[in-house]
C-alpha cells in the first residue's frame, strides 16, 4: 500500500491553522447568480463563514470557456465565475473546478445556451449523434488538458486551491470529473472496438458457445449479435435474469467491456493531467449521487469500478448523505459509504463527499445534523471533505439557504473535524472486518427489470449495520 496522503490547506484563510481541505460547490448557471454579480460577490464570504477554505465552480468544457481562452472575451457565465473567483480571493478562499461531466454536459439547452465541446460524438442505432464521449477514442484528450490549463492559468491563477501533504510537498486539490460514464456507438468504429475486445477475451468457438450463435467469423457480427438493446441505457429483459440465458451473458460482457474501456480512458486522462501539472491531487464524484442510491445515472450503464478508479486517482470519491437505497433516512449510510471509499483507496486515505442541503425525496437532514454526518465521515477515515452544494438548482443541494441551526452545525462539524484530525492524525484502526458482497448485485442488476434492485443495495448496508452494532 502507498503512503497515506494527509493534506493540509494552505489557502490564505486556513494558513497555519492545520485545516484539512474543505471545499464547497458553488453554481452560477441560474439566477440570482447568473445575472446578479452582487450575489456572486456575497457568496464566497458566506462560504468562508461556514468553515470552508475553498470553492469549486461548475466549469465544464463549453464553447464560451474555449472562446475565453482564445480571445479573452467572457460570456455572462464566465464573467460570473471571474467575479466569484475575485470574491473568493478577497475572502482568502482557494478555487477549483468541476471540469468534466458524465456525457459532456447536463445543462444544454434547457439551462445553458453554450454548446458543450464534444468531438466525434457516439452514434445511436438510429444513425443520429448521441451526447457523450467515445471513451476508447483519444482525439479529444489534448482539448481536455487545454481546458484544465485554461481554467487554472486564465481563471483561478494565484487563487488556485492549494495544500501541502505530510512531507511538505505542495498539492493542488482538483475535483476534475463528475460522474464519468460510458456511451456506446452503434457505428463501424464502435463495432470494431467491441470486436477487438471480444477477440482478446474469447476464441471464436468460445464466443459461439457463450452466445449460442453460429457465426463463421468475428467480423460478420453486428451490434445486434453482441450488444443488448438499441439505446445507451437499454438493459436485459427480466426473463434473461430468471433464465440466465444468452442475453444475460452478452450483457455481462457488455458491462465488462464498459469497465475496461472506462478504466483505460481514465488512466490516459489522469496521466495527461499529471504530465501537465504533477502537483494535482485528483478526486472526483464517481457516482451521482451515491453508491446505494444512484438515481438517474446508474452504475450498470456507466462502466465504473470504484476499486479500479482507486488505482488511478488520489481519492476515489463520491457524495453520500444519510439516506438508504429507498431514500429513507439512515444514520449508518454515511459511515458505510465512506468506508467504501476508504476500501477503494490505494492508501486508505481519501477526501469524502457530502451532499448537504438536500430536500428532494426526503428531508433527511431533519433527522440528522450536518455535524453528525461530518463526524461519521471522519470516523470512517476521511481526511478532508467536499460538499454539494451551496446553491444547487434542481436537486436539493442548497445548504447556503439552511437556517442558522444547520449552518452552525456545518461550521461546528468542520471545526471539530479539523481539531480531532490535528490530534489523531488519521483514523485509528482498532478492528478489521470485510464485507464480500457480490459485485453483480451492484453492477449487473438494474432498476428496470430487477424488482429487488434497491433491496440488493440495502442488503449490503444491512451487513455493515450488523458489524457496526457488534462493535
Amino acid at each position: 500500500m502507498k503512503q497515506t496522503t494527509r493534506l493540509t490547506s494552505i489557502d490564505p484563510i486556513a494558513k497555519e491553522k492545520n485545516r484539512p481541505p474543505f471545499a464547497a460547490w458553488f453554481g452560477n448557471f441560474f439566477d440570482p447568480y447568473y445575472t446578479d454579480m452582487e450575489a456572486n460577490r456575497a457568496g464566497p464570504p458566506d462560504v468562508a463563514e461556514l468553515g470552508f477554505n475553498s470553492i469549486f465552480l461548475d466549469s465544464k468544457l463549453w464553447d464560451d470557456f474555449w472562446e475565453f481562452y482564445q480571445t479573452g472575451k467572457a460570456s455572462l457565465y464566465v464573467e460570473g465565475q471571474q467575479v466569484i473567483i475575485e470574491a473568493a480571493r478577497k475572502a482568502g478562499l482557494g478555487m477549483s473546478f468541476l471540469a468534466f461531466f458524465n456525457v459532456g454536459d447536463n445543462l444544454y439547452p434547457e439551462i445553458r445556451d453554450s454548446l458543450p465541446r464534444i468531438k466525434n460524438k457516439p452514434i445511436g442505432s438510429d444513425g443520429r449523434p448521441l451526447l457523450g464521449y467515445r471513451h476508447w477514442d483519444d482525439s479529444q484528450l489534448p482539448e481536455f488538458v487545454e481546458h484544465i490549463k485554461g481554467l487554472h492559468e486564465k481563471l483561478s491563477k494565484e487563487t488556485t486551491a492549494k495544500a501541502i501533504d505530510q512531507d511538505g510537498n505542495e498539492r493542488l486539490p482538483f475535483y476534475f470529473y463528475h460522474s464519468p460514464g460510458f456511451i456506446p456507438s452503434f457505428d463501424e468504429d464502435g463495432r470494431q472496438d467491441y470486436l477487438k475486445w471480444l477477440k482478446e477475451h474469447y476464441t471464436f468457438d468460445e464466443m459461439n458457445l457463450r452466445y449460442g450463435s453460429m457465426h463463421f467469423a468475428f467480423d460478420e457480427m453486428t451490434h445486434a449479435d453482441f450488444w443488448v438493446g438499441k439505446a445507451p441505457y437499454d438493459v436485459p429483459s427480466r426473463e434473461a435474469y430468471v433464465e440466465r440465458n444468452f442475453e444475460l451473458k452478452k450483457w455481462a460482457d457488455n458491462v465488462r467491456y464498459k469497465r475496461d474501456v472506462m478504466r483505460a480512458s481514465m488512466e490516459r486522462l489522469v496521466n495527461a493531467i499529471r504530465e501537465y501539472e504533477p502537483r494535482f491531487y485528483l478526486y472526483s464524484c464517481l457516482t451521482q449521487w451515491k453508491y446505494l442510491m444512484t438515481e438517474w445515472i446508474h452504475l450498470y450503464s456507466r462502466g465504473l469500478d470504484l476499486w479500479a478508479m482507486g488505482e488511478l486517482l488520489d481519492s476515489p470519491s463520491f457524495y453520500t448523505l444519510p439516506a438508504d437505497a429507498y431514500s429513507e433516512a439512515n444514520a449508518h449510510v454515511v459511515p458505510f459509504e465512506m468506508a467504501m471509499m476508504r476500501s477503494a483507496s490505494q492508501t486508505g486515505s481519501f477526501i469524502g463527499g457530502l451532499f448537504a442541503g438536500r430536500y428532494i425525496h426526503n428531508d433527511v437532514y431533519a433527522q440528522f445534523t450536518p455535524a453528525e454526518c461530518i463526524a461519521s465521515a471522519y470516523g470512517s477515515g476521511a481526511l478532508g471533505l467536499f460538499f454539494y452544494g451551496y446553491n444547487g438548482l434542481d436537486d436539493g443541494g442548497n445548504f447556503g439557504k439552511w437556517g442558522e441551526a444547520e449552518r452552525a452545525s456545518i461550521k461546528d462539524g468542520l471545526d471539530w473535524f479539523a481539531e480531532v484530525r490535528d490530534v489523531t492524525g488519521a483514523r485509528i484502526e482498532t478492528k478489521e472486518a470485510a464485507i464480500l458482497f457480490p459485485d453483480a448485485s451492484f453492477a449487473l442488476s438494474n432498476p428496470d427489470t430487477f424488482g429487488d434492485y434497491a433491496s440488493l443495495r440495502n442488503d449490503c448496508l444491512g451487513w455493515y449495520q450488523q458489524l457496526a452494532d457488534h462493535g
